[in-house]
């Protein structure tokens, strides 16, 4: 909550003061700095995360990257997104793919934005109202 409203000192005193973390927590104080733009300390908690020997799941990803989007962490993040399935073992999903196209975008950097773009994992439904699509 602390997080949500922006107190982020108050978060982080509520997460250091947890005395049994879990993943539902780390996740929730990585969400909260990387929303308000603080994604160097994300990460740190991030790498506290892994240091604790916790595993991290597909939500744990999706604020880190979109952290790395808001703060210009294109390095940080393309190579988070990457390391999702080579360390950790995620296959990326589409709240994935959109924060790697908001990423490259944000970056000016259209042509990696397309390209992801393109290999965003995408239902039958969607594959229909695409081929419509001119390029």
């Amino acid at each position: 909550m602390y997080a949500k409203c922006g107190s982020l000192k108050d978060a982080h005193i509520a997460f250091k003061n947890i005395k049994v973390k879990d993943l539902c927590s780390y996740n929730t104080v990585i969400k909260g700095y990387g929303m308000h733009g603080h994604g160097e300390t994300a990460f740190k908690i991030f790498k506290q995360l892994t240091h604790d020997r916790y595993n991290p799941d597909e939500v744990t990803f999706v604020p880190l990257l979109s952290a790395c989007s808001h703060t210009g962490l294109v390095i940080e993040g393309r190579k988070l997104f990457n390391q999702m399935k080579t360390e950790f073992g995620i296959e990326p999903k589409i709240e994935h793919y959109a924060c790697m196209v908001d990423l490259f975008g944000r970056a000016g950097l259209f042509q990696e934005a397309s390209e992801v773009a393109k290999r965003m994992p995408i239902d039958q439904c969607m594959r229909v109202g695409r081929s419509f699509e001119l390029e």
